[in-house]
């Protein structure tokens, strides 16, 4: 359990009403795009955020102020929320102004919350976007596009903090060539996600200047927030301190802010392949009745769990569910269960939230309810969420893996292992 909810609250409640008054080029539209020529259009984006990811990497350091726009929840007046970016090839800064601070230095990571001025987090990091990962996975921390950029050279890694972890990722539709309120020419990368579309802006000299999102669901007004990024290209690497003074060190958020421990104490993390998987009975969400996993011998199963406050579950989730399609078109004798653990509140509330939850991504994967048995993820040996676990006909554990890993590597792992599962 990694994510808190202060730092999702900040990456995801303050979406913008209206476009805001800062100098964009006018959204372009959209191109149709069809599965057969998504790949060309997915090829011409990561053609440019390669380049831009070349050009940061060359930099000896970059200095960026970041402005996100959005207006109060509930609308009122405009707000911009303003991080502040400073990274070099040892060492790197990232503030939410007014909110919280993260510093990478000497192979640790920093972590100070304003409101919490005697306390700091202090991890082991061996890169810049490794540490911010630690404080919001999943490119959910605002404003880590260049630490991600700069530390990463994965498509899918750059896109996630584009989105700001929204579950389901980016589908590339096309590039659009325009012109800026300057005059000058930009490339507009145009994304479809689960939420609405997203249009990435880079200028022809490789350089991220803005992105815009909007958010277009059923009933609800069409909604925008905007990033717009100001970056310097620094000659020499920054110079970047830490200075603990007499404060209290933490090894983790959650501990920092006495959330440690609401779950129960975590086991350490076992590997249980070869295992006969622990047995359990649980409800299913539909109301269909309990399902006891021993009573599913014969059949391969696979159980991938999760919670609606764990933003890299929230990515994964979608990709279990075009998996989950895929077993049904086959007509392969595989049981597929999203086994819901560690929300908190009453039974009744947990079950009302998971519900709206699953019926709102309009996910068919079937859900058991596992939350109210605590000793279920000890039994599995689970320390951190997603995992996902394959039981074998034989009712023996023949694959167990942790964390998320990217949409399309997930869907292509859980196809071989429960192929060759099948096979056993």
């Amino acid at each position: 359990m990694k994510i808190l909810a202060v730092i999702t609250a900040l990456a995801i409640t303050p979406i913008a009403m209206s476009h805001p008054g800062h100098d964009h080029p006018e959204h372009p539209d959209h191109p149709t795009q069809t599965a057969e020529d998504n790949s060309s259009a997915k090829a011409e984006a990561a053609a440019i955020l390669e380049k831009v990811s070349k050009k940061y990497k060359a930099a000896k350091g970059i200095q960026e102020t970041i402005t996100l726009t959005m207006p109060a929840m509930m609308g009122g007046e405009e707000e911009a929320m303003i991080v502040n970016v400073l990274v070099g090839s040892k060492s790197g800064s990232l503030t939410l102004e007014d909110q919280l601070t993260a510093t990478w230095l000497d192979g640790k990571m920093y972590f100070e919350v304003d409101e919490m001025s005697g306390k700091y987090v202090k991890t082991k990091a061996d890169s810049f976007l490794a540490g911010i990962d630690t404080i919001g996975p999943g490119g959910s921390l605002p404003g880590t596009t260049t630490i991600a950029l700069r530390d990463s050279d994965d498509l899918e890694t750059w896109m996630s903090t584009l989105t700001m972890g929204i579950p389901g990722g980016a589908t590339f539709l096309g590039v659009t060539e325009v012109e800026d309120a300057d005059g000058a020419m930009v490339d507009v990368i145009n994304c479809k996600t689960m939420m609405g579309t997203l249009d990435i802006v880079v200028s022809k000299d490789s350089v991220l200047k803005s992105a815009i999102m909007t958010i277009a669901q059923p009933g609800m007004p069409k909604m925008e927030v905007t990033v717009v990024s100001e970056a310097t290209f620094l000659t020499e690497a920054p110079s970047v301190t830490f200075e603990p003074g007499d404060r209290e060190a933490f090894d983790s958020p959650e501990a920092m802010m006495g959330m440690e421990g609401e779950v129960g104490e975590l086991p350490e993390e076992v590997d249980m392949a070869g295992k006969p998987a622990p047995d359990f009975t649980l409800a299913n969400m539909d109301g269909s009745g309990e399902v006891t996993l021993s009573s599913l011998k014969g059949e391969v199963v696979v159980l991938d769990f999760w919670a609606t406050w764990c933003g890299p579950c929230r990515k994964g989730l979608p990709f279990l569910n075009e998996f989950n399609t895929w077993i049904g078109e086959e007509g392969l004798k595989v049981k597929v269960f999203a086994v819901n653990v560690w929300e908190r509140g009453e039974a009744d509330a947990v079950f009302e939230k998971v519900k709206k939850f699953w019926a709102d991504q309009k996910f068919d994967t079937a859900v058991l309810m596992g939350s109210s048995d605590d000793k279920l993820t000890t039994n599995y040996g689970i320390n951190g969420i997603p995992t996902t676990v394959i039981v074998g006909r034989d009712g023996s554990i023949v694959n167990q893996h942790s964390g998320f890993a990217g949409g399309e590597a997930m869907v292509a792992d859980l196809k071989k292992a429960v192929t060759e599962a099948l096979a056993q």
